[in-house]
């Protein structure tokens, strides 16, 4: 445990799958928040500060060992960055632990690497705890944060950025609803099948991805439903975890780009909009990796891939269908009934999307034009036809 910091790929491991990857040290266990002091201490690290989402308080009243900061992550990024830095600055800190969703992840990442960079200060371990089945992100080195008032990207990418350590525990999963958990089981499932487009056949990336697709079948439908199904609802973070560690090897395919960034841009949540674009834009994503795809689809006994997801995905929606919109078009804010995608963020997401430059996208087979007419289609409900896949 002492050589928990130093590059060395420790697992601890308690009633659930586990897998070592990227140098990171991960905590994959019920409870496990439970033992986060003696593997500080363990680690010889003494002064952490811990971040916490402020809406999640309630679920952690009892079992953290030290008092936290609270943050509303749903306050505008810069002002949350500027927050934490602050924090960073006032004592003496040795490490920082984050319990909160993808986008908090991404402001404290941020927030890490500028106030480390500004002062020079020695490098801070950076501990992540997802409240959220779609931080499918938290073991990345790289950061992708949208500015509105120059409607630009900018790409952080350094060492600093990654986690040393992912703690997954379901106690910290926030208490949404039905349809925003089987919303999330299905984004995590068009992110393992994203994802499975570049990744070649019998690679360690494609059995994680397996794992991950064979967990959401298993689990899903109870941890969307279930509330007090503690075990489904840490299977599924943890099939979330192995999405990170895919992504973290490999560079994420155009579904993701074009679900993040129109995220990004709209504001719109990640998992609906995958809920949209996966169904809109599979013919795309399943172009080109066909002897994945069928293994895939043999491991599941189905007939093909396509009924694969729908065995996959149909017994998790079910319930909540009629809730859900089925076009982009359809996103209606119900206070003000504003649509709340547009054209013009779609013309936006595209140019973003193509210049992008992490994505497998190649400009000979795929242009800025081509993506437009994917987005358009998500945003009017027609199917691609034929010549665009």
């Amino acid at each position: 445990m002492s050589e928990l910091f130093k590059g060395g790929e420790i697992v601890i491991h308690e009633r659930n799958f586990t897998i070592t990857k990227g140098g990171i040290a991960s905590v994959v266990s019920f409870g496990a928040i439970d033992y986060l002091q003696g593997l500080l201490s363990s680690a010889n690290l003494a002064h952490p500060l811990l971040l916490l989402d402020s809406h999640i308080l309630h679920l952690l009243q009892k079992g953290l060992p030290f008092t936290p900061a609270l943050i509303d992550f749903n306050e505008q990024s810069e002002k949350v960055e500027n927050e934490i830095e602050t924090l960073l600055s006032k004592k003496k800190v040795d490490s920082l632990i984050i319990i909160c969703n993808q986008n908090g992840i991404d402001y404290a990442k941020i927030a890490l690497y500028n106030f480390t960079k500004k002062i020079k200060h020695p490098h801070i371990p950076l501990i992540v705890i997802p409240t959220s089945y779609t931080a499918v992100n938290s073991a990345s080195d790289e950061v992708f944060f949208y500015n509105r008032d120059s409607h630009t990207i900018t790409h952080y990418s350094d060492p600093l950025l990654q986690p040393h350590m992912i703690i997954i525990d379901e106690r910290v999963v926030s208490n949404s609803s039905a349809k925003e958990k089987a919303l999330s089981v299905v984004a995590i499932i068009g992110g393992l099948i994203d994802a499975l487009h570049h990744t070649p056949y019998a690679s360690s990336e494609y059995f994680m991805a397996l794992e991950g697709l064979s967990l959401c079948k298993e689990y899903g439908y109870q941890a969307a439903h279930s509330p007090h199904d503690s075990e489904s609802r840490q299977k599924i973070l943890f099939a979330s975890y192995l999405l990170s560690l895919v992504r973290l090897q490999k560079k994420g395919g155009i579904l993701e780009a074009m679900v993040d960034i129109l995220h990004k841009v709209s504001g719109v949540s990640y998992p609906l909009l995958m809920n949209i674009l996966l169904p809109s834009m599979l013919d795309v994503v399943l172009k080109g990796n066909k002897e994945c795809f069928d293994a895939i689809a043999t491991h599941f006994n189905s007939s093909s891939f396509i009924e694969t997801i729908q065995t996959l995905t149909n017994p998790i929606l079910e319930s909540v269908a009629p809730q859900i919109p089925h076009r982009l078009y359809d996103i209606i804010d119900n206070d003000s009934n504003r649509h709340l995608v547009t054209l013009s963020d779609i013309e936006e997401a595209s140019r973003l999307v193509f210049h992008h430059g992490h994505i497998s996208i190649h400009p000979s087979i795929i242009d800025e034009q081509d993506i437009i007419r994917y987005f358009e289609a998500a945003f009017w409900g027609y199917s691609l036809p034929k010549e665009w896949v």
